[in-house]
């Protein structure tokens, strides 16, 4: 299918497509060319080893130096990636639609020196795509890859399942101290949510489960004060 309208500079689109790219559930990575921008050109590759970053938009690919993608970067060939926050039809939490995020671009090496037994490849991102239930919407790169669209849902979930999943026994005696309840009668505790402007933390003690927002004492800007602000609100010392 060829999409024919020009590439779409909507913010919230872009957020939207920037949110999947932050936090995929499911990726898929296919060689492809320029010239077949819109269908793939192989089967999928294996994506064993293989972990992607965000890296404010652009994003780069952590590979084994003997992957296939290693000698398609040297040549700049172009691949298609396809990322999905859930499973097709899936809602995320808040009962937001899960959507699927389209990009195709050409690889190329970010640094040319091995580090171990792994290599940074970059895309060059050269077309977005977000699908949705409701319709496919090509988005204007230049938006997608905004700094302002970093603190995003899926950033600020990863935030979240990194603080539960790291640091459970912190947050259990931060959260503690913090609705007044002894250490001992903590049973859990975790982050539910965050955003720029504070958390909700949620907790079982003997009496039942429990929730609370939690303010930041200033709004965050960018994702560098995330942790800085969610340590102040809740005295935590994560790392």
């Amino acid at each position: 299918m060829t999409l024919h309208r020009a590439p779409s500079t909507d913010v919230e689109a872009a957020r939207a497509a920037r949110s999947v790219l932050a936090a995929p559930a499911r990726a898929s990575l296919h060689l492809a060319t320029p010239a077949q921008a819109q269908e793939p050109a192989t089967a999928p590759l294996s994506l064993a080893g293989v972990s992607l970053v965000d890296d404010g938009g652009r994003p780069h690919l952590l590979v084994p130096t003997d992957h296939v993608l290693v000698a398609a970067a040297r040549e700049g060939l172009g691949v298609r990636l396809w990322l999905a926050e859930a499973a097709s039809g899936e809602l995320l939490p808040g009962g937001v639609e899960a959507a699927r995020l389209d990009l195709h671009g050409t690889l190329a090496l970010a640094d040319v020196e091995a580090h171990g037994d792994q290599v940074t490849l970059r895309l060059e991102v050269a077309t977005v795509v977000l699908h949705r239930s409701a319709g496919s919407v090509p988005v204007d790169v230049s938006t997608f890859s905004a700094p302002d669209l970093a603190l995003n849902a899926g950033h600020l979930a990863r935030c979240c399942a990194h603080a539960n999943a790291s640091h459970g026994d912190l947050l259990r005696e931060a959260v503690g101290r913090l609705v007044g309840r002894p250490e001992a009668r903590m049973i859990a505790a975790s982050l539910t949510s965050m955003d720029a402007d504070g958390a909700v933390v949620a907790w079982i003690d003997h009496e039942g489960a429990h929730e609370r927002r939690v303010p930041f004492v200033l709004p965050a800007e960018g994702p560098e004060d995330l942790g800085p602000l969610l340590r102040d609100a809740l005295g935590l010392a994560l790392h």
